[in-house]
Parts: structure tokens; C-alpha cells; sequence
């Protein structure tokens, strides 16, 4: 009875980082060195300044979270006043942590330029790996553009933001059928242990 509880705790502690292994960020961010404003902004598909309206949070088992910015200056791209802007959900794997009250510079990637994830169109792509970051005063910029007033459009309509955090009924399925299927061959395993360990008659 000892050695069936003991293989059954075994499997139970490998089952269990199992799940942790496939629950855990993909990678740590890291970055290749700091990157100047001049840079960032030749780089990015647009760059503007805005101000936190609200964030919709990265469902279960998805990677993203879409934060929408309240803009007021556009010096580069097609940015609405309501902007979605999407970002890791992990500061492990470069997430931009905006918060209330703070104005930000930031340097958005679209799809065409962003190599982490998927975005939507009509949402940019941030991360704290970028030079993305809160400002106190347009003056501290150092790039040369002309800033123009965003369109009078947004925020991302609640479909568009659904598609984009990824669909609810999809993001739990591996992590189930990973814990189903390592349960089953647990308590599998320890049924034959039990059938096998029991004297004959």
C-alpha cells in the first residue's frame, strides 16, 4: 500500500509541474540595448502621446492585454483619439505596464512590424523593451516631427477587443487536455500498482 501511495504522489508532483511548465511565460524579455527617440521613431508605424482611458485584461491562458490610451498628440501613423494598444500581459516577457494619471510617449508596431504576436488592425503593438514610456513634457522628445491632432474615431469596438485577447472557449484547451490526460494515466497507473499488489487467492 506504501509503494502504491508513494508512485501515486510521484506522478502527482510531475503531473503538477506539467502544468506549471505549460502555464509558465514563454520567454524573459530581453533587450538588445537602449534605443533613442530618433530610432524608435524611424522604427515604429506610429507614435503618439496619450493618456490611460481604461485596460481590458489578458483573459485566462492568453499572452495580451489591450490597454486603451486617451490620445492627444500624433506625430507618426493613423491613431485615433481612443487608441487600442496591445501589450504582453508579463513584464517577464516585455509587457508595458501603463498606469492612470502618467502621459506617455508611445512607439507602436503594427502587424506588418510587430514579430511577437498577432495584431488586430486598427490596434499597435507596445513593450517596455521599446522606447515607450511615460513623458512630463512633449519638450523632453528628441525627434523631429510636427504633431497633429488623432481622428476623431474609437475606442476598438468590444468584438474587435474580444478577437484580439483571443477566444475564452479556445485559451483553456491545452492546458485541460494536457491535465486530463496526465490525470487519467495517474490514476490509471495506479489502479494496475493496486490490482497487481494484491496477494492471490
Amino acid at each position: 500500500m506504501r509503494r502504491i501511495l508513494a508512485t501515486f504522489t510521484l506522478w502527482t508532483l510531475i503531473a503538477t509541474a506539467t502544468l506549471l511548465v505549460a502555464a509558465s511565460p514563454a520567454g524573459a524579455c530581453s533587450c538588445s540595448g537602449e534605443i533613442d527617440d530618433a530610432a524608435a521613431f524611424d522604427f515604429a508605424d506610429a507614435v503618439f502621446i496619450g493618456q490611460l482611458d481604461r485596460i481590458q485584461p489578458a483573459r485566462v491562458g492568453e499572452p495580451v492585454k489591450v490597454a486603451i490610451l486617451d490620445v492627444s498628440d500624433v506625430f507618426k501613423g493613423d491613431v485615433d483619439r481612443l487608441q487600442g494598444i496591445v501589450t504582453p500581459e508579463s513584464s517577464a516577457s516585455c509587457g508595458f505596464d501603463f498606469l492612470a494619471d502618467e502621459l506617455y510617449i508611445v512607439y507602436g508596431s503594427s502587424e506588418s512590424n510587430s514579430t511577437v504576436w498577432g495584431v488586430e488592425d486598427g490596434f499597435y503593438a507596445a513593450r517596455s523593451c521599446t522606447s515607450t514610456r511615460a513623458i512630463e513634457t512633449v519638450a523632453e522628445l528628441d525627434f523631429d516631427a510636427s504633431s497633429a491632432p488623432p481622428n476623431d474615431a474609437g475606442p476598438p469596438s468590444a468584438v474587435d477587443i474580444r478577437k484580439q485577447l483571443g477566444d475564452p472557449n479556445s485559451s483553456l484547451f491545452p492546458e485541460a487536455f494536457i491535465f486530463v490526460g496526465v490525470l487519467g494515466f495517474v490514476l490509471g497507473l495506479a489502479a494496475w500498482l493496486s490490482r497487481k499488489s494484491r496477494p492471490a487467492i
